[in-house]
């Protein structure tokens, strides 16, 4: 009863939830995942972890509503989806989890250290940043096909991607100039990538508005974390 108060709960921000190993944490964890995903059968979820999350997360919904089980085999990325970066021996891989399957899907394999996951509009991309060319660059994965392509090849970092709504921009933090930078670029890569700060401070984070006009990030200009 006590751990499903907090899978339930309306909560008005952020909920950090302790207690020592064994209470349940992760427990609570996975099944407000679900939760939110039956409120919002739309939306997307997105996860970072350095637990074993894809052991955990072998049945959550079942215990918690066996009828809800989807009964087709079919695998729809219009569903709702999870996904997650979960590292394991020093490297990180991509993951997707079905609410409605009750599936895991490792979208990934070990050839590159993989974070930052961000699902475009509509499930039939994901973009993200991996270890290559001796940096972070960004890349865009096919979830059916399991084929990512690189979109940048710079010895810098580029990372922390977010689609625009129409999934036609990707927005991303990008050191530049001894500094972090938050960059826009085509989807398409039709032109370069364009830097939108353009601030001494560091920028990062970036989040598109949900019209896709503006861009939320978090700066150092104040001289400490803002919005």
């Amino acid at each position: 009863p006590a751990q499903r108060k907090l899978v339930e709960r309306q909560y008005n921000g952020p909920v950090k939830v302790c207690g020592s190993a064994g209470t349940g944490k992760t427990i609570v964890a996975m099944h407000r995942a679900v939760h939110l995903a039956r409120k919002q059968p739309r939306a997307n979820l997105l996860v970072t972890t350095t637990a074993a999350i894809p052991t955990a997360t072998a049945a959550p919904s079942e215990s918690v509503e066996p009828e809800a089980a989807a009964a087709s085999p079919e695998f729809s990325l219009l569903e709702a989806q999870w996904l997650l970066s979960y590292g394991e021996a020093g490297v990180s891989q991509l993951y997707l989890y079905s609410a409605a399957q009750n599936r895991v899907q490792q979208l990934t394999g070990p050839d590159l250290d993989r974070r930052d996951a961000s699902l475009r509009p509509g499930g039939e991309a994901i973009v993200h940043s991996a270890a290559a060319n001796g940096g972070w660059d960004l890349y865009v994965l096919d979830p059916a096909s399991g084929e990512s392509r690189a979109l940048s090849a710079d010895p810098g970092y580029e990372g922390a991607p977010d689609w625009s709504a129409d999934g036609g921009w990707l927005a991303y933090e990008h050191y530049a100039d001894n500094n972090l930078e938050i960059f826009i670029r085509p989807a398409d890569n039709t032109f370069e990538a364009v830097n939108v700060s353009a601030s001494p401070a560091a920028d990062y984070t970036p989040d598109w508005s949900p019209l896709g006009q503006q861009i939320a990030f978090v700066s150092q200009r104040a001289g400490s974390p803002q919005m």
